[in-house]
């Protein structure tokens, strides 16, 4: 995927500067591990819903994965918002600007997600908690 990406940013740019080779192994060797990264991080997630089904709702082991693929996806949109700061040029076109923007915009919205999946997170912890003591009760 992150090699398509860049190969498709290098031919939209075809005729420009841009369009180096240099920035082309440079955009896919940033890429691919960003991409392994968000993977994981997605892996994680999905790890909790598996967790979710063969046990029961509040447990500890989907709260610990829930909380890895969360703090994963932030660290990875956070690294692609860097990135997009760094290689922002204001002499570019309309368009290129408009696809930064929508670009930083992505990666913040994948930030609240992250932050809304640490919230979960805790949540099922604290629930696990409660049921334990509960379950201890009767």
């Amino acid at each position: 995927m992150a090699i398509t990406y860049s190969l498709y940013t290098f031919i939209d740019h075809i005729g420009t500067p841009a369009a180096s080779p240099s920035n082309f192994i440079f955009s896919t060797g940033i890429s691919i591990p960003l991409m392994l990264l968000f993977a994981a991080g997605l892996y994680f997630i999905h790890q909790s819903c598996i967790m979710f089904v063969k046990r029961s709702y509040f447990n500890s082991k989907s709260a610990v994965y829930l909380k890895k693929g969360s703090y994963i996806l932030a660290t990875t949109a956070l690294i692609w918002i860097i990135i997009n700061i760094v290689n922002l040029d204001f002499s570019k076109d309309n368009k290129e600007i408009f696809q930064l923007v929508e670009d930083i915009s992505y990666n913040i919205l994948w930030i609240v997600i992250s932050l809304a999946l640490l919230g979960v997170a805790d949540i099922i912890k604290k629930g696990e908690k409660i049921k334990r003591e509960n379950d201890l009760t009767i």
